[in-house]
């Protein structure tokens, strides 16, 4: 009865407290539409200036949380004239407000191409005297960021064969409804991501951390997208894109003019300002450059938005094309900061006859900025990304009221499939079916190993019963166990392997216990003992399996193995990202080893003796003798 009576206060609880949440919410909410009223998706709704923004889906839907008071929403897409709407929120709920922007008409016409001086030029010229100071200014902020990743199939074709083989009408019926079922479930989603970070800045000091993170199907694992993975400041000369290894040059470079073509195609007033659309052209196609408008403001001479475009011609290796768009906003008196960063990828594969296709988009929403900053002393140091442990920590409520994307009917479809399937797979009682599955006993396992897994508390058992074959030991047994137990931040090792050998008739053995005690920070400790351990004189490192078939079957002697007993101590940890240390302290008795066998398959063949340095004399290479060694 009392648990019953917990349970039901507790339901109560939780909904009182959602529904709280809903009340208190307020803003605006719609869709955009072009003119033929098709979804408008990347509009840039936002309060006239500030940060307080988001983007529109590909349903061209959105939603805005406002205080209470009268607001100034603008709606911006390139391409299309923006739209100011005065909004007054005086009580609690989002108003519907349903939007229609028009494209800007004029456009670059065969006519229009004159290869004199445009006057874009001048307006060029200007941006380029300026561009290096704008880079300078205002350059010490925080801002907090939001960063979506989603993946979909795109095109998929083939012709009239696959992999030589000719297609009947019934093989490319079967074709068709695999495709279609493939890319039509859920629009083609294959990945959908998001993330929160904090970008601290310091002039050419920065740092970013992730704060929050969300993968569909896939709740432990982290999303690694970071705003400056992906940042691209066009008044740079030039350009690194996350997605190749190719420097492009920026239409705003020093030496544009030397690969780009400016025509002045229209001058757009937007709210008390004046705008220059500017097409750019490369002059070579080939060349590493980009293709499409930048709009600059008129006396400020700065970049106000741009709408950039890759193509076939830029030779990117799987990518037919890319579409980069960026915005920029006064986010507070005077200071002009880009506030949305998206870019879509196209890449297409041609795997075994068939033409595969996908659309990789990148959508970055700069969420707020404080240009007064206090950062402590050596808080930039090394480490430029870091992932707080409990980012993936937020659940599916969090995302709905904080992501300022609004998610589309097809992508929560596939994230609520994905994340069904991930607690499915990862119910206990389906891990220990597999689990029994993968532990069965059969023939295989006497020539490649025996493992025992229990993946509920992440700890395995494995052993292998090894035959292999050197010149001093003979054909020797070695009997390898291994046990090994992971813990959230933690794990531990354990190796026992004892070995005999039939022509010297000794018993040797090896332990090893290792903790890693702090994976993070790669921090562990680690202890071998062993007793008479054969080890190679040369630092020759084969496989047990290559040393046997060069022995027996070519008669070659690479090994020469020499006799270690020693206890050794080792200590690693990570100093900063990209460096570590390591350092070891080994005590060791060391014993020259000589042949005890001449067996080969071909009695033709010798071996040479154990002593690298005299290849035909059987004798010991060194005298006994005791080391400690220090290494770090």
């Amino acid at each position: 009865m009392n648990r019953v009576f917990f349970t039901i206060c507790l339901g109560i609880t939780l909904f009182l407290l959602f529904a709280s949440s809903i009340a208190f919410s307020q803003g605006i909410k719609g869709r955009v539409l072009d003119s033929k009223r098709r979804p408008l998706p990347y509009v840039t709704v936002i309060k006239q200036g500030s940060w307080i923004g988001i983007s529109t889906n590909e349903e061209g839907l959105y939603s805005l949380e406002l205080g209470r008071g009268e607001h100034i929403i603008e709606y911006r897409l390139i391409g299309f004239t923006t739209i100011r709407d005065t909004i007054t929120i005086d009580r609690s709920g989002y108003i519907e407000k349903n939007i229609v922007m028009n494209e800007e008409h004029r456009e670059l016409t065969e006519v229009d191409v004159v290869y004199g001086d445009d006057p874009a030029n001048a307006v060029i010229r200007e941006v380029i005297k300026r561009k290096e100071d704008f880079r300078k200014e205002n350059n010490t902020f925080t801002t907090q960021s939001f960063n979506k990743l989603t993946m979909q199939f795109g095109e998929i074709s083939y012709g009239d064969r696959i992999m030589g083989v000719k297609l009947d009408d019934e093989m490319k019926h079967e074709l068709d409804t695999m495709f279609a079922e493939l890319y039509g479930v859920d629009d083609g989603y294959f990945h959908s991501s998001e993330s929160e970070t904090m970008l601290y800045r310091d002039q050419n000091k920065a740092k970013e951390v992730m704060i929050s993170s969300r993968v569909s199907g896939d709740p432990k694992s982290f999303a690694f997208n970071f705003s400056q993975v992906h940042a691209l400041d066009f008044y740079r000369n030039n350009l690194n894109l996350s997605f190749t290894n190719k420097l492009f040059v920026s239409p705003l470079s020093s030496n544009g003019f030397s690969t780009y073509r400016y025509f002045m195609i229209d001058t757009i007033e937007d709210n008390n300002l004046s705008l220059y659309k500017i097409k750019v052209i490369p002059k070579n196609k080939y060349d590493n450059a980009f293709r499409g408008y930048i709009y600059i403001i008129d006396s400020l001479w700065r970049l106000h938005s741009l709408d950039l475009n890759l193509t076939k011609e830029n030779k990117l290796q799987f990518i037919d094309s890319v579409s980069i768009k960026l915005i920029y906003n006064m986010v507070e008196k005077d200071i002009w900061k880009p506030i949305n960063s998206i870019q879509v990828l196209y890449p297409s594969f041609n795997i075994l006859g068939i033409n595969a296709g996908a659309i990789i988009n990148f959508n970055s929403i700069a969420q707020s900025y404080d240009f007064n900053p206090v950062f402590e002393e050596g808080f930039f140091d090394k480490e430029l990304i870091k992932i707080n442990k409990d980012a993936n920590q937020k659940d599916s409520l969090y995302w709905m009221k904080n992501s300022p994307i609004e998610i589309s009917k097809s992508e929560e479809s596939f994230s609520q499939k994905v994340d069904s399937l991930y607690w499915t797979y990862n119910h206990p009682d389906s891990i220990a079916k597999r689990d029994e599955a993968k532990n069965k006993f059969g023939f295989e396992n006497i020539l490649l190993g025996y493992s025992k897994t229990n993946s509920l508390d992440s700890s395995s058992h494995r052993f292998n019963l090894l035959n292999s074959f050197n010149t001093v030991q003979g054909w020797y047994i070695d009997a390898i166990y291994t046990y090994k137990k992971n813990n959230e931040n933690s794990s531990f090792e354990y190796l026992i392997s004892p070995q005999y050998g039939f022509a010297d008739k000794k018993l040797r053995i090896k332990n090893r216990f290792k903790w890693n005690y702090d994976i993070e920070n790669l921090k562990s400790i680690s202890f071998d003992l062993a007793f008479r351990e054969a080890t190679s004189i040369s630092g020759y490192d084969d496989s047990r399996a290559m040393n046997t078939l060069y022995s027996i079957y070519f008669a070659r002697n690479y090994y020469k193995p020499y006799e270690k007993s020693y206890a050794k101590l080792n200590f690693g940890r990570e100093i900063f990202t990209g460096f570590n240390l390591d350092a070891s302290m080994e005590y060791a008795y060391r014993n020259a080893l000589v042949n005890n066998t001449t067996q080969t398959w071909f009695g033709n063949d010798s071996y040479t003796s154990n002593n690298p340095q005299l290849p035909d004399n059987d004798s010991p290479s060194f005298d006994a003798s005791h080391a400690l060694v220090l290494d770090i």
